[in-house]
């Protein structure tokens, strides 16, 4: 493509979030400039303060020059304060659409797309995706039946912390699939697997199973495993990870992660206004709650796309709901360019 890009994509150090803005961006076909921001020490301070600025910013990329965009794509909470500047800059013309939960009012934005851990309040400018956007799989899955069951072991989270139980309950789905289906289990873990449940879900491997611990020598396989799986069995800490797994078209069972004690004692303590808080207050600023993945996983029930069986949650194959969802989300997404 040719030209001045006419989309820009606002980036930070998460990579999983820059992923998704890089994925919607590539989905419109438009030209489009991803530009990095470095935070300096106010990138903590409530964006309500922050406003319309770049003060939150160590330094400002050159790229942030005219001619201005026609569309910005952002995520999270911390590129809000430098869109709305873009903005601003423009005269009012470049329209934002924002991704997951920005932590400033919903009426900024031209359109916003979300998923249910993150409890925001409904708005005609809120898209509530089953799933976070999701960029093509960089190994597609294989279109014959699948080698093996894929087990992934997350870890620890701000409101989830697994155990040894979820362990058990991950890698005992996991062969009881594959023992089912004639197959080995391959199981993998995470960046945040604690060391102690990356070892116990190893020891739960049988002859010839496979295991790949997250930082291990050689490569990591877990994208070529993915593909090849018959099914998948995650657990339930990572919106991503279960994305991932949705996005083979396999069937898929998520093992829940238990919130933290402390923001259950909080919760129940909190009574009607603690659920409010819980349900829809993700867009508070400081004072949002933590993503809620019981919200998420419930979604997929609502929605038809899974049940709930001897306490985990099961996927049938649910691709082409979510790539009906994903086109209408990008036709609303597409009508804001000229």
């Amino acid at each position: 493509m040719t030209g001045a890009p006419r989309v820009w994509v606002l980036t930070g150090p998460r990579q999983g979030d820059a992923a998704q803005a890089r994925a919607l961006a590539a989905d419109l076909g438009r030209p489009w400039r991803e530009i990095p921001l470095r935070h300096g020490p106010l990138r903590e301070a409530p964006n309500v303060l922050l406003g319309a600025s770049l003060v939150s910013l160590r330094d400002r990329p050159d790229a942030l020059a005219p001619p201005w965009p026609d569309l910005v794509i952002g995520v999270g909470r911390r590129g809000v304060p430098a869109a709305r500047w873009i903005r601003a800059r423009s005269g009012g013309r470049t329209r934002l659409v924002w991704i997951g939960r920005p932590r400033a009012a919903l009426a900024l934005f031209d359109l916003v797309l979300s998923t249910p851990q993150y409890g925001l309040p409904e708005a005609t400018n809120l898209i509530s995706l089953t799933l976070p956007w999701q960029a093509p799989l960089a190994t597609p899955p294989s279109e014959g039946p699948g080698t093996h069951v894929l087990a992934v072991l997350g870890g620890d989270g701000w409101a989830v912390r697994l155990g040894p139980a979820e362990v058990d309950a991950l890698a005992a789905a996991a062969v009881g699939r594959a023992r089912a289906l004639g197959l080995p289990m391959a199981a993998v873990t995470s960046p945040r697997t604690p060391p102690a449940l990356a070892a116990r879900l190893r020891e739960r491997s049988g002859p010839g199973d496979r295991f790949h611990a997250f930082g291990a020598a050689g490569a990591n396989p877990y994208r070529d495993w993915l593909a090849d799986a018959a099914e998948v069995v995650v657990t339930g800490d990572s919106a991503s990870a279960a994305s991932e797994a949705a996005w083979t078209g396999r069937p898929i069972t998520v093992i829940p992660a238990p919130e933290r004690p402390w923001l259950r004692a909080l919760c129940a303590a909190g009574g009607d206004a603690a659920r409010r808080w819980r349900k829809r207050g993700g867009n508070l600023g400081l004072a949002a709650p933590p993503p809620d993945m019981g919200a998420l996983l419930e979604a997929l029930v609502e929605r038809g796309l899974a049940g709930r069986e001897d306490g985990a949650l099961h996927l049938a194959p649910c691709r082409p709901a979510l790539e009906a969802e994903r086109r209408a989300a990008l036709e609303r997404v597409a009508a804001l360019l000229p």
